[in-house]
């Protein structure tokens, strides 16, 4: 595992900013892509942002993740 950081390595509101490598998966990109992450961006750290916005496109067509969980029986 290794962690990436872009120009800030903290937001506004005293979270760490990290993206996450596990070999070569960007787990960040693998949470937003299974439902179970929104993108969010704090400019200037955008570096994968254009990644995040196919993967959330992707989880919301297939209806992945939370988004599943929450369908009206």
């Amino acid at each position: 595992m290794r962690l990436e950081f872009d120009v800030d390595w903290i937001d506004p509101y005293g979270r760490t900013l990290a993206y996450i490598w596990l070999d070569r998966t960007l787990f960040n990109e693998t949470l937003v892509r299974d439902g179970y992450a929104t993108v969010a961006t704090f400019p200037p750290d955008t570096t994968y942002v254009r990644r995040f916005e196919v993967a959330q496109r992707s989880a919301r067509a297939a209806d992945r993740g939370v988004r599943s969980a929450c369908r009206s029986a």
